[in-house]
């Protein structure tokens, strides 16, 4: 008897060490994580991220978040993924502000360092310059150029089978997409076009450039953006040109701007990572249905709807988290990616990270991954 009780003593010591964890603060994030030095190498890398990507998408720093990220962390052999939340709303000069940063990343270390991070820190990057949700494509797309050389060429291959099927979603169709698609082979298919048109973009005109679209692209429509930024007809011309790029092989269309940082490695994990964002009201079309993000992340949510639309984040796998609003404008946002916006905070007494939805991975290499709390938002964001 004497022996069992100190069984099951030594048994809840080890859980209860187990579930001790590390805290690591750096200007920008406050980093949770199993131990001292994870938490402190991802704090680093997460504020080294911030600073690289916001002079590569932006041509310069970005100013210290008036609140940093809380960024929550889960090392161990499950699915690469991430999510990230935050809120909209109009700060005292009437700007519209980002900020309530969450974000939650998971995998291999190896993975969150090479891909999850940078593909999270890149939303807060574009959050921070547009102060709006963005189409999916854009946001995931963008966001992916930053992983590593092996996650960018497993969507590559993904997006070539996509464009040779019936599962193809056509270019106007993919540019005003603001909400997953309720199929997750859909899903799947919006993350590699998305990723390779921004590929193509950035190639042919540079990071900044693309920015200017995607705000042209909202204020006068995708045909004049794309005559204005690319010289080309229409999003007809654009489609038939960007297809031949990518089942030729997407050959260099310039330097490799569009790389990622330069001294990555290629990650030779076989496992697909998971990745998402905030859900937005759906709207709908005949052909492609789509659903709210928290049924997908439960479901692959991201950022990208009229401000109006955008819908209150539900954690993963709980209740809504309830928050103080700034004012009754304020709206709650799910997305792997996004910093806090500077002047405004919201802070949340009840949301948990909620697991993303396991994803079929396409190469039958691959194994499956378990679900990650990225579906950004979701803000969980799951590797595909």
């Amino acid at each position: 008897m004497s022996f069992q009780r100190a069984s099951w003593t030594g048994m809840a010591l080890i859980l209860a060490i187990g579930t001790m964890g590390a805290r690591y603060e750096t200007p920008n994030f406050i980093v949770e994580a199993p131990t001292d030095a994870i938490a402190r190498q991802i704090g680093l890398a997460a504020e080294n991220y911030r600073r690289q990507l916001a002079i590569q998408w932006l041509g310069r720093p970005m100013p210290r978040w008036y609140r940093p990220c809380v960024v929550h962390v889960k090392v161990g052999p499950v699915g690469a993924g991430g999510a990230t939340t935050f809120a909209f709303d109009r700060g005292r000069t009437g700007q519209m502000e980002v900020f309530g940063w969450r974000m939650t990343i998971q995998g291999p270390l190896d993975r969150i360092l090479d891909s999850v991070l940078p593909h999270e820190i890149s939303h807060t990057v574009l959050a921070c310059h547009f102060r709006r949700p963005l189409p999916r494509w854009a946001d995931e797309g963008a966001a992916t150029l930053a992983e590593d050389e092996t996650e960018k060429q497993r969507q590559q291959r993904r997006a070539v089978q996509a464009l040779r099927s019936a599962r193809r979603i056509p270019l106007r169709t993919l540019l005003s997409l603001t909400e997953y698609p309720s199929n997750m082979e859909n899903v799947l298919t919006l993350y590699a076009e998305g990723y390779m048109l921004a590929e193509y973009l950035v190639q042919k005109g540079g990071r900044l450039r693309y920015l200017s679209f995607l705000d042209d692209g909202h204020r006068r429509g995708w045909d004049e953006a794309i005559r204005r930024h690319y010289g080309l007809s229409g999003a007809s011309e654009l489609e038939s040109r960007w297809i031949r790029w990518v089942l030729a092989g997407a050959p260099e269309l310039q330097t490799r701007i569009a790389a990622g940082p330069r001294g990555r490695r290629p990650s030779h994990s076989t496992e697909p990572v998971v990745r998402s964002q905030t859900p937005d009201a759906p709207k709908r079309s005949p052909k492609w249905r789509v659903r709210p993000a928290v049924a997908l992340g439960r479901s692959l949510a991201q950022r990208s709807a009229p401000l109006s639309s955008v819908s209150a984040p539900h954690p993963l796998g709980g209740t809504a988290g309830t928050t103080r609003s700034p004012s009754r404008a304020s709206r709650d946002f799910h997305s792997d990616s996004m910093p806090a916006s500077s002047g405004w905070t919201r802070t949340r007494t009840k949301a948990k990270p909620m697991a993303p939805p396991p994803v079929r991975p396409t190469d039958s290499s691959s194994r499956p991954a378990l679900g990650r709390d990225h579906l950004r938002h979701p803000l969980a964001r799951q590797r595909l």
